[in-house]
């Protein structure tokens, strides 16, 4: 990948790997740029309304030096450039007077992904938010469920975490096993089927300031999961890309089957 008589930019953090990146570059005769991702202000990342990681901006900086562009035009033009379909947006609610950030974290698929996830988070929310993950699983993932039920315990500190879709009794011993305070699981899945309100009022009760971050993880598609999506799909502030493009066309009819399919699982296990 790396070409010849040209540049590489590269934010390998590694000392071991970086000079190794450096070698094979200079045997090509192309130099090796480090985009430094401590470049990136909480600034420059709150201006993106998605989930936007340090070393990728760095990397544009970066580029936009050799060009010759100056950084505040580079930020801005990556500020508003259209975001891919599937970057993780940031939309905000208010319910009960208290202020709720959503960010469907869902995509993630494993314990590195989710704990560094996560933890990019950090620079959109007040560090005081009440920080509430969502676990959310389905009947056909009960590995996965078992596996984020342990990362939730072992790996990330949320304030509180609630329960949809399957698997809620089991995941919530696994939790106790692992030391989280019964307090601060919420079961609203499948043992309750709550109403989108219902879950409102529970997470704006859960709030002790004036904002809460709302996390999902796991999976996409469970009812209550479908509820907070089709309401956050609908906002004002929803990306233009969400309503508009052709992906979104292509996926929706999948969901109303995906929906069809669980609710029919769910009167059958009824």
């Amino acid at each position: 990948m790396i070409g010849y008589d040209g540049v590489l930019v590269t934010t390998e953090s590694r000392p071991h790997l970086r000079e190794r990146l450096a070698g094979n570059a200079q045997a090509r005769g192309s130099q090796t740029v480090y985009a430094d991702p401590a470049w990136i202000t909480d600034q420059d990342l709150a201006g993106f309304d998605y989930l936007s990681f340090r070393e990728n901006i760095s990397i544009g900086l970066a580029v936009a030096d050799i060009l010759g562009i100056p950084r505040s035009t580079a930020m801005r033009g990556m500020w508003n450039a259209r975001p891919d379909v599937g970057v993780v947006n940031i939309q905000r609610t208010t319910w009960k007077n208290k202020e709720i950030l959503w960010i469907p974290l869902f995509a993630v698929n494993d314990r590195e992904s989710t704990i560094i996830g996560v933890q990019a988070l950090q620079p959109y929310y007040d560090p005081n938010a009440t920080r509430i993950g969502i676990l959310n699983n389905r009947y056909d993932r009960a590995d996965r469920a078992m596996r984020f039920a342990s990362i939730a315990a072992q790996d990330l500190d949320f304030d509180y975490w609630i329960t949809f879709g399957a698997y809620e009794a089991q995941v919530t011993d696994q939790m106790l096993k692992l030391g989280v305070p019964k307090e601060r699981i919420i079961k609203m899945g499948f043992s309750v089927n709550p109403t989108l309100d219902q879950i409102f009022d529970r997470v704006a009760d859960l709030i002790k300031g004036d904002q809460g971050v709302l996390i999902g993880l796991v999976n996409i598609h469970t009812p209550q999961a479908e509820l907070l999506l089709e309401y956050f799909h609908h906002r004002a502030d929803a990306p233009v890309h969400v309503h508009d493009t052709e992906a979104w066309k292509y996926y929706r009819p999948r969901i109303e089957q995906i929906k069809e399919r669980m609710t029919g699982h769910l009167v059958q296990k009824s």
